[in-house]
C-alpha cells in the first residue's frame, strides 16, 4: 500500500484524489482476495484522469511591465493583455500594486496543485531576479519587493487564492478577555527593562514578535530559537541543542512541577535550526510545528520572569547556574537516560558535572 501510496504521489494522472486511503485500502483488500487478477490495471483505468494542459495566470505585486517580457524562461505580460482570462472572481483583481501577469504552462489533473507548481516556479524567478537586479545601480532594494499576489486563473477561466503566510484576521478585545489573561508574569514587563534579566527577557520578546509576522514556518521557528537562546542559552560551544532543552526542563520543572518532552527542543534544534543557519537543507517544518514550539517559548519566558522574580535574580547568568545547580538535577537527568534516547549521554555527564560544581560552568 506504501509502494502504492509513492507510485500515485508522482504521477499527475491521480493528483485529483483525496489524501484518503479509502481506495487504496480497498486496492490491497482486493489483491488479498483474487491474487489471479491484474489489480493494478485495473486501478489505473478506474482512477486515472486525462491530463489538462492549460496556462496558469499569476498576478504580480509592484513588479510592472509596458510589454510582455520573459523572465528565467517564465513569460510575464501586462496587465492589459488580452491572454489573460476576463474571470468575475472578485479575488482576479489587476488593479494597482498589480503591475505584471506571470503566464505558466501547467499539467496535471488537480486545479489546486498545478497552480502550486506554477507558484513554485514564479516563487523561484522571482528569487533569483530580487538578487540579480540589485547589481544595476538605478534600482532602490525597497524596488525589489516585488512579489506574487494570492490570486491566479487559468486558461480556462476556472479561478482560485490562496492565502499569504502573514495574513491578519481582526481581533475584537473585551474587558473580560484582558482580565482572564493579565495576570500572568510576561504583562509584568517593562517598556525600559534595567536589569539584565529583563533586558534578555525583552530581547527574547522582540524574537517571538518577529516570529509572530514571519510569513515562512522556518523563519518563525528560527526567531523563536533566538527568543530561546536570549533566555536560556550563553556563548559556550557543543552540544546547545542538550544544553537549551535541558535547562527549558529544568526550568519547567522548578516553577510548575512539569516539563514538556525535551526531545521536540531537541530535534528541532539539532536538525532544523543548526542545518537553517550552517548552510544546509532542513527538514520541512509546518505551520503545527511551529504553533507548538512557539507555545513551548511562551511557557519559557513566563516562567523565566517568576522563577527570576521568586528567587530575586538579576542577571541571566545566576539564574542559569541556580537551574544547573539545582539539586533536582540528577532526578531529571535519569528520567532523561530512561526517557529520552541515547543521544543525550554525552551532555548528561557534563550537567552533572556542573551540578557538583556550579562555579566553573557558565561563559555568561
Amino acid at each position: 500500500m506504501n509502494g502504492l501510496e509513492e507510485a500515485l504521489e508522482r504521477d499527475p494522472s491521480f493528483e485529483h484524489m483525496d489524501k484518503s486511503t479509502d481506495t487504496l485500502q480497498d486496492f490491497i483488500a482486493r489483491a488479498w482476495a483474487d491474487p489471479e487478477t491484474d489489480q493494478v490495471q485495473q486501478y489505473i483505468t478506474k482512477h486515472s484522469r486525462e491530463l489538462l494542459e492549460l496556462v496558469c495566470f499569476l498576478p504580480i505585486e509592484y513588479l510592472a511591465i509596458d510589454t510582455p517580457a520573459t523572465l528565467l524562461g517564465l513569460q510575464l505580460l501586462p496587465v492589459t493583455d488580452s491572454s489573460i482570462p476576463t474571470t468575475t472572481a472578485p479575488w482576479f483583481d489587476l488593479a494597482p500594486p498589480i503591475g505584471c501577469v506571470a503566464a505558466i504552462p501547467v499539467t496535471g489533473t488537480n486545479l489546486g496543485k498545478m497552480a502550486e507548481r506554477a507558484q513554485t516556479l514564479l516563487a523561484h524567478a522571482l528569487r533569483v531576479a530580487r538578487v540579480g537586479l540589485r547589481d544595476h545601480n538605478g534600482i532602490n532594494d525597497r524596488q525589489l519587493r516585488f512579489r506574487p499576489a494570492v490570486a491566479y486563473a487559468f486558461s480556462n477561466n476556472l479561478s482560485g487564492w490562496r492565502s499569504r503566510g502573514d495574513i491578519a484576521y481582526e481581533l475584537t478585545l473585551g474587558p473580560s478577555s484582558l482580565d482572564s489573561i493579565s495576570n500572568g508574569p510576561v504583562w509584568t514587563m517593562s517598556a525600559t527593562p534595567v536589569t539584565d534579566i529583563h533586558k534578555k527577557a525583552d530581547l527574547a520578546l522582540r524574537w517571538m514578535e518577529r516570529a509572530r509576522f514571519a510569513d515562512e514556518p522556518l523563519i518563525a521557528l528560527l526567531y523563536l530559537f533566538f527568543a530561546l537562546e536570549a533566555l536560556l542559552g550563553d556563548t559556550s560551544e557543543g552540544l546547545k541543542a542538550d544544553m537549551l532543552a535541558f535547562r527549558q526542563l529544568v526550568l519547567s520543572h522548578v516553577v510548575s512541577g512539569g516539563f514538556r518532552e525535551p526531545n521536540a527542543t531537541w530535534f528541532l534544534y539539532s536538525r532544523v535550526r543548526s542545518a537553517a543557519v550552517h548552510g544546509e537543507e532542513p527538514p520541512p517544518v509546518d505551520d503545527a510545528i511551529v504553533d507548538s514550539f512557539e507555545w513551548a517559548v511562551r511557557d519559557t519566558l513566563n516562567e523565566y520572569l517568576t522563577f527570576a522574580s521568586t528567587q530575586n535574580i538579576g542577571r541571566r547568568g545566576k539564574l542559569i547556574k541556580a537551574l544547573t545547580s539545582h539539586p533536582d538535577v540528577p532526578k531529571l537527568v535519569d528520567w532523561i537516560r530512561t526517557n529520552a534516547g541515547n543521544d543525550w549521554e554525552a551532555y548528561l555527564e557534563k550537567a552533572l558535572l556542573i551540578a557538583e560544581h556550579p562555579t566553573e560552568q557558565l561563559h555568561d
